[in-house]
């Protein structure tokens, strides 16, 4: 796919048609259909997305690998032809993944000056870095004692040496959590059409038996992990932060 920094509504029309290939062969579509191609690439041109055609392929790249879930939290179903309907699901997950790496690679960047002597941040610019950094993980462990998000400080948590599991009990909670969500996401499966089920039963058993962690089950056992470290840091807001530190 070439690389390019425009944006897809002011790509020019060999790049777009490039990309419906590329796509295409992504998605192991076998029948080329013109008229099918003609509307995805419409549908794409006179989006409100602000992408590249090098990122819409990403994106697709990253759903068939299940690296971005939709927004409900799920994977996305993948078949193989160019729906507008799933193109759509495809971009927005990973623009909302784009959106979150850069917020929390900012927010990362700009905590660590807080440990740094400047006269460039002001203490009031360092407590609302703190506060969007975390205020809204303190919020939801408090009110539920679970934050779904928590699982994006597991790795600061646990090389810092405060959150402290063992490969054993890594795998003693993924295999609790995957058989949680085994029988939940076939019965999610079993309820969508007989044709698109029979498609993503057959796929989910193949990703299953593949041996690979499933990133949504990976991700739950983090934010668990996180989430039950942090509940011993709820007695106020200052407490919690120095808790992340």
């Amino acid at each position: 796919m070439e690389i390019s920094q425009v944006n897809i509504n002011n790509t020019p029309a060999e790049t777009r048609l490039n990309l419906a290939d590329d796509v295409m062969r992504l998605l192991q579509v076998r029948e080329r259909n013109a008229d099918m191609s003609k509307d995805w690439l419409l549908f794409i041109s006179t989006s409100n997305f602000k992408i590249t055609a090098g990122e819409i392929y990403l994106a697709f790249k990253m759903a068939l690998s299940r690296e971005i879930l939709d927004s409900n939290g799920k994977e996305i179903d993948l078949f193989p032809e160019l729906s507008n309907n799933t193109t759509g699901k495809v971009i927005s997950a990973y623009l909302k993944s784009k959106n979150e790496s850069l917020i929390y690679q900012n927010a990362k960047d700009k905590l660590k000056l807080l440990k740094m002597p400047s006269n460039e941040v002001s203490e009031i610019e360092k407590e609302k870095i703190r506060e969007y950094f975390i205020k809204s993980i303190f919020d939801e462990i408090t009110s539920n004692g679970f934050s779904a998000d928590a699982h994006h400080l597991f790795f600061d948590l646990e090389n810092s040496g405060k959150l402290k599991i063992s490969v054993e009990e890594k795998k003693k909670l993924y295999d609790e959590q995957l058989k949680i969500y085994v029988p939940a996401q076939r019965e999610d499966i079993k309820l969508r059409g007989s044709f698109s089920a029979k498609h993503l039963l057959k796929d989910f058993d193949k990703r299953l038996n593949s041996g690979k962690p499933l990133i949504y089950v990976v991700n739950k056992c983090r934010s668990i992990a996180v989430s039950n470290y942090l509940k011993n840091h709820l007695e106020d807001f200052e407490v919690f932060k120095k808790a992340l530190e």
